[in-house]
C-alpha cells in the first residue's frame, strides 16, 4: 500500500482554494460557505494533519 500524503490547512491553502473556486466560476455565496466550512474543520483539527479519520470524527461531532 502506498504512503498517503499529509495535508494541513494553512492560510496559503485557503487562498489557493479560494482562487480555484473563483476560476471555477463559483458564486460568491458558495465560495464564502466553502471557505467557512474549511475554517471550521481547521479549527477542529487544531494543527493536526487532515486525515480521513479526522474528517469522519468532525462530521460525527458537528454535522
Amino acid at each position: 500500500m502506498g504512503r498517503q500524503k499529509e495535508y494541513f490547512i494553512t492560510e496559503q491553502v485557503l487562498r489557493d482554494y479560494k482562487s480555484y473556486l473563483v476560476m471555477e466560476e463559483k458564486s460568491k455565496a458558495t465560495i464564502s460557505k466553502y471557505i467557512c466550512d474549511i475554517k471550521k474543520l481547521a479549527n477542529y483539527a487544531s494543527g493536526r494533519k487532515i486525515t480521513k479519520e479526522l474528517v469522519v470524527a468532525y462530521k460525527e461531532d458537528f454535522v
